[in-house]
């Protein structure tokens, strides 16, 4: 990539008319490169893509290596359509739409939105509709739900926050998916699926532990009157908050917390400055203090 970078430099410097991305002009950005994928920015203008491309084919033949045009995108925004038809007739490349998904991720600089999550729904629904999942017993949806798709969601939380209705959609879906095997009919997860009126309503049971359950259940007597109350709220309905705020160890709070969490930070981030604030990474001395047999040479300063 090295190579390519002196390349399209020259080739830069050489055109007197080439544009630069209208992001990119101060920096005289032309292109990032990471592993073995390459991004170009330019400006709208027939003469600047034939400057990069004369660059690919200077590369060609010093190592002939060529580009692949079929696992190429092509991304133009705000140009005129009779420049959008000259450009894409350079090179066979596929024409994709804003934003960039690099890694199965959106390249976005803002806050994460609902129809951005669209990817991330999607991914999850074709896993949990594929034949092998429908064909899964209840464990084996359960293993698949926190294996498979809870690294999906955990994922995009490690880059993105996500907004708090694509994680009630997810959910939502997870539970159908759980309860019923498909995600498209309603959670069968509920007191009142099992009731009729005044009578329970059982499946029939898999295991001891559950006929002892219903055994028990069914000696209860259902009347007219009776619902349920949840004695975590003072309403009585439910929410996820009330337990939430029984279990948890309440403290004040800290000067520090803004450094950490604020709107804007990347999740992952925050939460290894939180462990570090808290003093609980992974260093080497308090895994010594762990483990004895660890070797307690540092690793930079091992003169081998």
């Amino acid at each position: 990539m090295e190579v390519f970078s002196k390349l399209l430099q020259k080739g830069v410097e050489e055109c007197t008319n080439f544009k630069h991305h209208s992001k990119c002009a101060a920096l005289k950005l032309t292109h990032l490169c990471f592993a073995e994928d390459l991004t170009v920015f330019l400006g709208a203008d027939v003469q600047s893509v034939q400057v990069v491309l004369e660059a690919l084919d200077k590369f060609t033949r010093l190592l002939w290596l060529r580009e692949n045009f079929t696992k190429s995108e092509i991304f133009i925004a705000a140009t005129p359509p009779s420049l959008k038809k000259n450009e894409t007739e350079f090179a066979p490349v596929q024409r994709r739409k804003l934003p960039v998904i690099y890694l199965g991720v959106l390249l976005i600089s803002g806050k994460l939105t609902e129809n951005d999550s669209k990817p991330l729904i999607d991914k999850i629904t074709a896993r949990t509709d594929s034949w092998a999942a429908k064909s899964l017993s209840y464990a084996g949806r359960l293993q698949l739900i926190q294996s498979v798709i809870f690294s999906l969601q955990g994922y995009w939380s490690g880059m993105f926050i996500l907004p708090k209705k694509v994680i009630k959609a997810v959910e939502q879906k997870l539970g159908s998916v759980l309860w019923n095997g498909s995600n498209t009919s309603a959670s069968r997860a509920k007191v009142s699926i099992v009731l009729d009126k005044d009578n329970w309503i059982w499946n029939p049971a898999r295991s001891e532990s559950l006929v002892n359950i219903q055994s028990k259940l069914s000696l209860v007597e259902i009347g007219n009157e009776d619902r349920p109350v949840y004695i975590t709220e003072k309403t009585g309905k439910h929410s996820c908050v009330g337990p939430w705020n029984c279990v948890r160890k309440k403290c004040p709070k800290v000067k520090w917390w803004k450094m950490i969490w604020f709107p804007i930070a990347i999740p992952k981030h925050s939460f290894r400055g939180w462990l570090t604030v808290q003093n609980r990474l992974s260093t080497k001395d308090r895994m010594l203090q762990q483990c004895a047999n660890l070797d307690a040479q540092c690793v930079q300063c091992d003169p081998s």
